[in-house]
C-alpha cells in the first residue's frame, strides 16, 4: 500500500471555465449529494497513479493570513466533521468553477478526506476526463450520484490527466491551513488555482529553500573536521543531487544517501528548522546560480581548482595522500582530451 489512501470521496462534474462573452451561455456544474464508493482498483489508480506521482513535483502551501479564506474555513470544517464534507466539497466545486480562468477545460473535481502515512488529509483534484464524455449518474434520495462502474473505467481506463492538485492539513498548533498543491499544466502554478481558488500563498520560495540546502554543504564541510577526499566527495555528490531529472530536493534522503553515518547528526544540525524532518521541494537555483553544477577548491597563493560533479564520478579528479600524510589532488585527463592550457588571470 502506498502513503496515501482515500476514506470518503465526493465526485463533482466541472464545465468549461466561464466565457468571456456574455452571450455564450455557461454551462452547469453536475453536483452529487453523497459520495461515490470506489472499488479497490479505482482507489489504488487515483492513489499510486494520479496522486502520488503528481503530488512528487508539489510545493508547499499555507493558507494566506491577509485574506478571509472560504475553502481553508471549509477545510477545518472537514477536519473537525467529517459529515461535512458532501455539503462544503459543493462549494468548493462551485468556486473551483468560479475562480477558473475562461476556457479552462472541463473535468472532474475530486475532495475526498484520506489519509497520508497515517494522518488525516484532505485531498482536492481537478481532472480532465476524455474530450466530450460526461459521467453516468442516478438521481436517489440524497440528489445525483455517479455510476461508480463508470467512475472505474473512466478514471482508469480513458487515460485520465490529473491538472491541479492539492494536499491539505489543520495545523492545530496555529489553527492552520497548510499542505502542498501542484500544477502540471503549468511550470509554476495557475494563480487562480493557488490565490483564487485555495486562498493560499507559497509556505516558503523554493529558491530560498534551495539556497538553504546548499549553504548547510557548504557549512558542513568547512565546519567538521573531515579528510579532503571526504569533504570533495559530499560536495560531487550535493553538486550531482542538484542536477537530478526530478528536480526535487529531500535533505533527508541526501544526508542518509551521501553522508556517513557518524556525521549524519552534525549535518542535520546544520540544517535550517524548514528543511529538517520529512521534507522535500522543487529545486529552484535562483539564488545560488553561482555554487550549482561543480566543485571548486580554493587555497592560497591564487590557487583553485574547479571541476564537474561528472569528472569526479569518472576519476578525472581524485585525492590520495603521500607516504608523509599530505592531500594530493590528482587530475588524469581523458586519453583522448589531453586537456589545454592558456595565460589567464586568477580568479
Amino acid at each position: 500500500m502506498g502513503r496515501y489512501t482515500l476514506d470518503s470521496v465526493m465526485f463533482h462534474e466541472i464545465p468549461r471555465g466561464r466565457p468571456a462573452a456574455p452571450d455564450v451561455e455557461v454551462e452547469d456544474l453536475v453536483i452529487t449529494g453523497a459520495p461515490t464508493p470506489v472499488d479497490r482498483l479505482t482507489h489504488d489508480f487515483i492513489c499510486d497513479e494520479m496522486l502520488e506521482p503528481a503530488i512528487g513535483k508539489a510545493r508547499f502551501i499555507v493558507e494566506d493570513p491577509d485574506v478571509d479564506g472560504e475553502v481553508p474555513r471549509l477545510a477545518k470544517e472537514i477536519f473537525h466533521d467529517a459529515a461535512a464534507l458532501p455539503e462544503h466539497s459543493k462549494r468548493m466545486a462551485e468556486r473551483l468553477h468560479e475562480s477558473q480562468a475562461a476556457g479552462s477545460p472541463a473535468g472532474i473535481f475530486m475532495a475526498a478526506l484520506g489519509q497520508e502515512s497515517g494522518s488525516p488529509r484532505l485531498i482536492l483534484m481537478k481532472a480532465e476526463h476524455q474530450h466530450g464524455v460526461r459521467l453516468d449518474r442516478v438521481t436517489g434520495a440524497s440528489g445525483v450520484a455517479f455510476v461508480a462502474q463508470h467512475i472505474r473505467d473512466l478514471i482508469v481506463g480513458s487515460n485520465t490527466r490529473v491538472y491541479k492538485t492539492a494536499v491539505l492539513e489543520h495545523q492545530a498548533s496555529s489553527d492552520r491551513v497548510v499542505g502542498k498543491m501542484v500544477d502540471l499544466q503549468a511550470d509554476g502554478y495557475a494563480a487562480f488555482f493557488l490565490h483564487a481558488f485555495l486562498q493560499c500563498m507559497p509556505a516558503q520560495p523554493a529558491e530560498a529553500l534551495t539556497k538553504g540546502f546548499v549553504d548547510t554543504v557548504d557549512r558542513f564541510v568547512r565546519q567538521i573536521t573531515l579528510p579532503l577526499e571526504d569533504r570533495a566527495r559530499i560536495l560531487a555528490a550535493a553538486a550531482s543531487y542538484l542536477e537530478r531529472p526530478d528536480a526535487v530536493i529531500r535533505p533527508s534522503e541526501f544526508v542518509g544517501s551521501y553522508v556517513d553515518a557518524t556525521h549524519r547528526d552534525a549535518f542535520e544540525a546544520l540544517l535550517p528548522q524548514e528543511l529538517q524532518g520529512d521534507v522535500e521541494f522543487r529545486r529552484d537555483p535562483g539564488l545560488v546560480r553561482g555554487q550549482v553544477g561543480g566543485v571548486r577548491l580554493t587555497y592560497g597563493l591564487d590557487v583553485s581548482i574547479s571541476y564537474s560533479h561528472e569528472a569526479a564520478e569518472n576519476d578525472v579528479v581524485t585525492f590520495e595522500r603521500d607516504q608523509d600524510g599530505r592531500d594530493i589532488i590528482v587530475v588524469r585527463p581523458p586519453t583522448d582530451n589531453p586537456g589545454a592550457m592558456k595565460l589567464s588571470r586568477p580568479r
